[in-house]
């Protein structure tokens, strides 16, 4: 049954679907590495920084 609403449709409302899937993915992948990539470095500084702290109590 579904096949057949797919297959009856328009093409503007197939490749507006596929676009909107295809963006969200994108959009998707995009903030995921975004939010890692500044984890990544927000840890790593802070890392740094406790490092740098210890070296001159001692």
């Amino acid at each position: 049954m579904r096949i057949n609403f797919l297959r009856f449709t328009k093409i503007s409302l197939k490749l507006t679907m596929i676009y909107a899937l295809l963006f969200s993915f994108v959009l998707i992948l995009l903030n995921a590495s975004i939010l890692y990539g500044v984890k990544y470095f927000l840890v790593h500084q802070a890392i740094q920084q406790v490092e740098n702290t210890s070296s001159i109590m001692k």
